[in-house]
């Protein structure tokens, strides 16, 4: 893998904020990786924004880290990002561990990512319509699809990719008025799927 670096913020291309109290505490401490355009369908080759929320372990000649996905390095204006060498933009903090001066080499591979507890749901939008777009953060292993549904036993409505996030249109809705609110189903890339035993209620206004 080739390396460089940038000043990382909080949020990034994936949607979800690297602070948030779920995650593990080296993804707190800011090591993340922006990945280049070309991969963002992680490590199993999956739909665009599928590395979002991936861990990897990266070893250079300084030392080794896990970094998880957490931003995009797009071909447009980053000629190093445009798909000749497979390349991690590294945020600085992860840089400064790897002793990452601007642009070395390095060795990566894929590894399950060290979370504990459940997978969450970050939501940036939701409406009483049934619009939802959201991040789903702290899963082991890249997600491969996801549903709602209105609690306790509604269809299932599959979300759509929307760049390093998710969005459904015409979910549940508060609206409708049938339901007290949406439970989740997660399948990963290895075909593992986890269903919600909580139930999110709704929110009353856009």
């Amino acid at each position: 893998v080739r390396l460089t670096y940038y000043d990382a913020s909080n949020g990034g291309w994936c949607e979800f904020d690297r602070t948030l109290p779920m995650l593990p505490s080296f993804v707190r401490s800011g090591m993340t990786t922006a990945i280049a355009e070309p991969w963002a369908g992680g490590s199993y080759d999956g739909s665009f924004g599928q590395a979002c929320g991936e861990c990897w372990e990266v070893a250079t000649s300084f030392g080794a880290q896990i970094v998880m996905v957490h931003d995009l390095c797009p071909i447009e204006g980053n000629p190093l990002c445009a798909g000749a060498h497979f390349h991690f933009d590294l945020s600085e903090e992860s840089a400064s561990v790897l002793g990452d001066q601007g642009l070395i080499e390095g060795a990566a591979r894929a590894v399950p990512c060290p979370v504990e507890g459940n997978i969450h749901v970050s939501i940036s939008n939701w409406n009483q319509w049934g619009y939802l777009r959201a991040a789903f953060v702290n899963h082991r292993v890249p997600i491969l699809s996801a549903d709602i549904r209105m609690a306790p036993d509604g269809p299932w409505i599959p979300f759509e990719r929307s760049g390093g996030a998710w969005n459904v249109v015409d979910g549940p809705s508060f609206a409708d008025g049938s339901g007290a609110g949406v439970s989740f189903r997660f399948t990963s890339a290895e075909g593992a799927v986890v269903t919600s035993s909580t139930v999110v209620p709704f929110r009353e206004t856009s």
